[in-house]
């Protein structure tokens, strides 16, 4: 136990704890940023000459670049290279296997982008929303309308990784906040410098063993160590060897309780 400690401001591991402070800030900031109007993505597959035509000019008018492949066959590879926002695929485009592409992409674990299937009868859209696809069109299909129902799924994927970026920075804040406490119970408990009880902890922990000397007829053994003094060595040497010298100290004497 010691009998005095040094009060700083700059207590150990205070560096840190602001520099997780800010980095949450900074995340924070980062997700209330994803719900501006940002500009979006989509990739068109089809082989459909007017929506290869119409399709992209009315999906600029709502802030949304479309990248239209000549070969609409490669769409996995091509969707998890480029990422898009939104997919319109063709209900009509099949893959190797003769399942349609857009079942692929939806099963796809890595392809977060809205599957919005382009389809020719009521069939074709029953089997796309059965699939799980976000959204449908039917011919004869009006681009105006689409390229609106496209940007609510933009704005909707926005939301949901917002979301999931806010779950992780909360669960960060509620880690950060954990360890401060305990950080702090130990700062109030312990010298930070020896790592042995302070003045506080050591009456407490006086108390708690002779209660149990009392209860189990046993005896109890105290020692005190004051460094009250220590500031000549300080003086002398500095903080930082002075420190040093603190923690070698603190080590011993625990050791030598352990082995005690």
């Amino acid at each position: 136990m010691t009998d005095s400690a040094t009060e700083t401001d700059d207590k150990p591991g205070s560096a840190e704890f602001t520099r997780s402070i800010r980095k949450l800030s900074i995340q924070a900031d980062t997700v209330d940023d994803a719900f501006e109007d940002a500009p979006g993505t989509a990739v068109l597959l089809c082989r459909d000459s007017s929506s290869r035509k119409w399709g992209p000019k009315w999906l600029n008018q709502v802030s949304m670049q479309a990248t239209v492949p000549s070969d609409p066959s490669n769409a996995l590879e091509l969707v998890r290279s480029t990422t898009p926002d939104v997919v319109f695929i063709e209900a009509l485009l099949v893959g190797g296997n003769g399942e349609p592409i857009y079942k692929a992409l939806l099963d796809a674990a890595d392809i977060s982008s809205k599957i919005i299937v382009l389809c020719n009868g009521s069939r074709e859209i029953s089997a796309a929303l059965g699939a799980g696809a976000f959204d449908v069109a039917c011919k004869p299909y009006e681009w105006q309308a689409i390229s609106h129902r496209a940007r609510i799924a933009m704005r909707l994927k926005t939301s949901q990784g917002s979301l999931a970026a806010s779950n992780e920075a909360l669960s960060e804040a509620i880690e950060l906040a954990n360890n401060a406490r305990e950080t702090l119970r130990s700062q109030q408990s312990f010298e930070p410098v020896t790592g042995l009880p302070n003045k506080s902890k050591f009456i407490d922990l006086l108390r708690r063993g002779m209660r149990a000397m009392d209860r189990d007829q046993g005896s109890l053994a105290v020692i005190v160590v004051g460094f009250t003094r220590f500031r000549l060595v300080i003086e002398a040497m500095g903080q930082e060897q002075a420190d040093r010298i603190l923690t070698e100290i603190g080590q011993s004497l625990g050791e030598c309780l352990r082995n005690t």
